[in-house]
């Protein structure tokens, strides 16, 4: 093998366990999941079957068979029920395999990752012929076809390497491994998913091997035991992701085993068919050993076949014996076992799950017990074999150089053979742990029910594993998994914190530090960025950000720079809070710390993924937004920020005054019309302004509005702005900005001088205008909503507009940023919580680098039944007969309405057609969801374009369904075709 290939990612689902972590347990345990055949499967008759053979009374069963996530996979109740449950278990390995990876499926998509899958039988098809003969769908041809468990994952993930079912009885999903490293060796793919699938749906299968002589009359597979009469047969799979190694250390994968090397051969001519071969064995022992370059006696452990037959376990041990025990230079004998006799023969899946077992093994350096073993068969010298079975749980000894090899077989009864030779990890290189801190862990789901199973499966973990960096948490659920429209996210500094709003959560009650929510059916617009005006500064507002974030630090220091000439120093000092000249007293002084503020505010949340779509300022904050929209450069912005204080302190300081009132615009003009000396100064919502005048006017109108009980406080300024009193400044401040052009923005850049896009160049007039006229600051909020931007951020050092913008948006969302006096790094975690659970994705890289890869819940399927039955029940399992006979022609029904009732009557008929189409309730079949969300894919739209056809005696084109992809745009389209 030209390079060692890395497993970087485990899933099982296997009788007694739904995940690794449970299934190593089991093993330490040394426990045996076997178990009496369910009820729900089929009847066990009290006499044998035939003189023969008996059906199996016991086996290893998985506890749901019948339940599929359909909303997770995209794929319609009707055609769930159509699909080989094997294709449903598959594609659910496949996801869990990757995010055990700490792999977000979608990464993949359009990737050359191949998919290799051993598959055996089909149970499921032969039990719905039997139930349901004449109950053809558009769906069983790619529902039951055995070659498409493998391309039913590879279309889901959207990944474009091979992808092919191997058959090889017994030994398949082994076989599939070795094809798998060899498309890797060969340069087919970046990275493969192999696995196994096997479910035991039909006793006749139990019934044929009973008769082959072949099943352990107790039920237990009792390998290399004096007592082996055969195997138990059992059900499950699991699935592993391999990398190149190079790869996964690169990635910073955590590597669970090496494969060394793999061989497959045939035993040829032999005593019959299903007879195993020692020749055959030990060729192949020889040949994986040689492509794996590791000596035989450097394997210390084989994972063997195993079946507990004492024919097959005979000759596997003299095949074993003379291929490892008799090998030069080894100093103990070769330790072997079979996971069979914890789970029973999974068949198929049988030689992934051994490899699994043995990538575990390796992991943990320990080896597990293999079970039922007392002593040898009478003719069988372990000794001489110089081989031993493991019987205890106990450390794996590693060679001289540190390094631990072992190996698993698969034998298929049709000759097949396959070997695999593994190795220990290389030592990892581990991470420390970096980002954001307080960490944002977010958790998602397609729906509410997975979301809310997620979060208590991530609640019981986490309190297993206190010890977890909560930065390592964040990401793995960050960068590891996908994010689905129900969400929920965490602001937490330790994992004990994260698990602690996670119980009060579950309990039902609000949790400081938690936000959730469902992003809408069509992604939402980029957010809108408000910059606000004075009065959210406070001493040591910038301390934390300038020790903590890079990016931040970085903005404000081109701010210095670019201030210097204006000030004749930096504003470093006035953020930290430190130094003699860091008082913010003085508006020239106040104005130009918010603005680098805000600029750094601003690059941090870049870094985080979190950028405007728009940008809005209020009076002085319009320089900050024009500075993000490009319209001014920083040189430019650092110019109109520094000369406006400056002008505005030094010819109006002192003579002024402003109060915030809560009225509306036009109730309050009614009062200034009656008050001498004060103005409107900005608008900010329909029920909040501010007004401004002289000192002695202002104190007047206070007194005026509080004895009719008008909440209302003066605003901490020196100066009236956006009043007469500043009609002296204007020429003064037009010539010192004269060197200032601007240019048209190159971001969307909503003004509050006139409440409308920025189309033109900001020059020296429009900055003289923004200090003077009043703040249309709701008209602009309003222009932003009308553009469909739902989303507000308030950026500065404490959330002076929220209340504004909270009144003036009450239909969408608003974030606040740093609060005063309040841990800021805790306030972004929140902003960006808040941002993400409203569908606005941040970089998880940058909030949450790699750090260390840990064993985490991966992602809470909500299954529902959907089964074959003879009686079939309303849906999901099955839709109601009548959804299935042949429809009715409406067409004259809806042509006889109005135009007006139209439209709801072909709705009405539609959403029917649709639930009947999908096999859903029509409850779901909401007018405006999109088509996508309800799995309705191409077979499914020619199926209701023909029902369509039939009831509205038209021609439809292929397109016209999926082209107009809600009832409502569809209805719509309809009523103008028969019209």
């Amino acid at each position: 093998m030209s390079e060692p290939l890395a497993i970087v990612g485990i899933s099982c689902r296997v009788p007694g366990a739904d995940d690794v972590r449970i299934l190593w347990q089991l093993l330490v345990d040394g426990r045996e999941t076997v178990a009496e055949v369910p009820a729900s499967r089929w009847p066990v008759p009290r006499e044998e079957a035939s003189p023969d053979g008996w059906i199996p009374r016991r086996g290893g069963f998985l506890a749901d068979v019948r339940g599929f996530d359909t909303e997770f996979f995209g794929v319609s109740a009707r055609e769930a029920i159509d699909m080989d449950p094997q294709q449903r278990l598959s594609l659910e390995l496949a996801v869990e395999a990757l995010e055990d990876a700490a792999i977000a499926p979608s990464r993949l998509r359009g990737s050359e990752t191949g998919v290799f899958v051993g598959v055996k039988f089909n149970d499921y098809e032969i039990l719905k012929s039997r139930l349901e003969p004449d109950a053809t769908t558009p769906f069983t041809s790619t529902g039951n076809v055995d070659g498409l468990v493998a391309n039913r994952v590879s279309h889901f993930l959207g990944l474009q390497g091979p992808s092919m079912v191997v058959n090889a009885s017994c030994a398949g999903s082994l076989v599939a491994v070795h094809l798998g490293c060899r498309a890797l060796l060969g340069g087919e793919c970046d990275a493969v998913l192999v696995g196994g699938v096997q479910l035991n749906l039909l006793p006749e299968t139990g019934l044929a091997l009973s008769k082959m002589g072949v099943l352990a009359a107790d039920g237990r597979c009792k390998t290399f035991d004096a007592a082996a009469d055969g195997y138990v047969r059992s059900e499950g799979g699991a699935m592993v992701v391999i990398k190149p190694l190079s790869a996964a250390l690169s990635d910073g994968n955590r590597v669970y085993a090496v494969i060394r090397g793999s061989a497959t051969n045939n035993n040829g001519v032999n005593d019959s068919l299903p007879a195993v071969s020692r020749d055959g064995q030990q060729r192949l022992v020889a040949t994986a050993c040689r492509r794996a370059a590791v000596e035989p006696h450097a394997v210390h452990y084989v994972e063997c076949h195993g079946s507990g037959t004492a024919m097959g376990d005979s000759v596997e041990l003299a095949a074993l014996g003379a291929s490892y025990g008799a090998a030069p230079e080894r100093t103990g004998p070769l330790a072997v076992g079979s996971i069979k006799t914890n789970l029973g023969h999974l068949e198929a899946a049988a030689g992934i799950v051994g490899l699994v077992k043995v990538a575990l093994s390796l992991h943990h350096a320990t080896l597990v017990p293999s079970l039922h073993f007392r002593q040898p068969p009478q003719g069988t010298d372990h000794r001489a074999l110089n081989v031993e079975v493991v019987d205890t749980t106990r450390p794996w000894p590693a060679a001289a150089d540190g390094s631990r090899h072992g190996a698993v077989s698969a034998f298929g009864f049709g000759g097949s053979n396959a070997h695999v030779v593994l190795g220990s990890a290389p030592e990892p290189v581990e991470p420390s742990s970096a980002g954001w801190r307080p960490a944002v862990v977010p958790l998602s789901a397609m729906g509410p029910e997975a979301l809310q199973q997620g979060v208590a499966r991530w609640h019981v973990a986490l309190r297993q594993r206190p010890e977890l960096d909560v930065r390592d948490v964040a990401h793995i659920a960050g960068v590891g998994r996908d994010h689905g429209r129900h969400r929920l996210a965490v602001v937490a500094g330790s994992t004990e914190e994260l698990a602690d709003a996670l119980q009060r959560t579950l309990e039902g009650g609000s949790s400081p530090g938690v936000w959730r929510g469902e992003v809408p059916e069509e992604p939402p617009p980029g957010p809108v960025f408000v910059y606000g005006g004075q009065g959210g500064q406070w001493v040591g507002m910038g301390q934390r950000l300038l020790q903590a974030s890079a990016a931040f630090r970085d903005a404000v220091a081109a701010c210095d720079e670019a201030m210097a000439p204006e000030l004749g120093h930096g504003v470093t000092e006035l953020l930290a809070g430190t130094g003699p000249g860091a008082a913010l007293d003085r508006s020239d002084r106040i104005q130009p710390a918010l603005f680098a503020f805000q600029l750094g505010l601003t690059a941090l949340l870049d870094t985080f993924g979190i950028r405007p779509a728009v940008v809005l300022g209020h009076s002085m904050g319009e320089v900050a937004a024009a500075v993000t929209a490009g319209a001014l450069t920083l040189r430019e912005g650092a110019q109109v920020i520094c000369r406006r204080s400056r002008v505005a302190r030094e010819r109006a300081g002192g003579r002024g005054a402003m109060a915030l009132v809560e009225l509306g615009p036009e109730q309050i003009r009614e009062v200034l019309q009656q008050t001498e000396g004060c103005s409107l100064a900005a608008v900010n919502s329909p029920r909040s302004v501010v007004v401004s005048g002289q000192p002695e006017a202002i104190e007047a109108l206070l007194q005026q509005l509080q004895q009719r009980d008008v909440f209302c406080r003066q605003v901490k300024v020196e100066y009236a702005s956006h009043g007469p009193q500043m009609d002296p400044l204007l020429d003064e401040l037009t010539d010192a900005l004269s060197e200032v052009r601007g240019a048209p923005p190159r971001w969307l850049w909503v003004s509050t001088v006139t409440g409308q896009l920025v189309q033109r160049a900001p020059d020296a007039a429009y900055w003289a205008k923004n200090l003077r006229q009043t703040v249309r600051f709701h008209d602009g909020v309003c222009a932003a909503r009308a553009m469909g931007h739902g989303t507000f951020v308030e950026i500065g050092p404490h959330p002076v507009l929220v209340p504004a913008l909270q009144e003036g948006v009450a239909d969408g969302a608003v974030l606040a940023t740093v609060q005063r006096d309040s841990d800021p790094l805790a306030d972004i975690g929140a902003t960006v919580a808040g941002a993400y659970v409203l569908g606005h994705d941040p970089s998880w890289r940058t909030l949450a680098p790699a750090g260390r890869v840990v064993s985490l819940p991966t992602y809470a399927f909500h299954r529902r039944p959907y089964w074959v039955h003879q009686d079939a029940p309303p849906s999901p399992t099955r839709p109601p007969k009548e959804a299935e006979s042949a429809p009715s022609t409406w067409r004259d029904d809806v042509l006889g309405l109005s135009e007006r009732q139209r439209q709801g009557a072909m709705e009405q008929r539609l959403t029917e057609e649709v639930a009947a189409v999908l096999g859903i309730d029509s409850a779901r079949v909401s007018p405006t969801v999109n088509f996508d969300r309800l799995a309705m894919k191409s077979r499914a739209a020619m199926e209701l374009r023909r029902r369509l056809e039939t009831n509205l005696a038209i021609r439809l084109s292929s397109a016209a369904v999926l082209g107009h992809p809600t009832v409502r745009k569809l209805a719509a389209y309809l009523c103008q075709r028969i019209h």
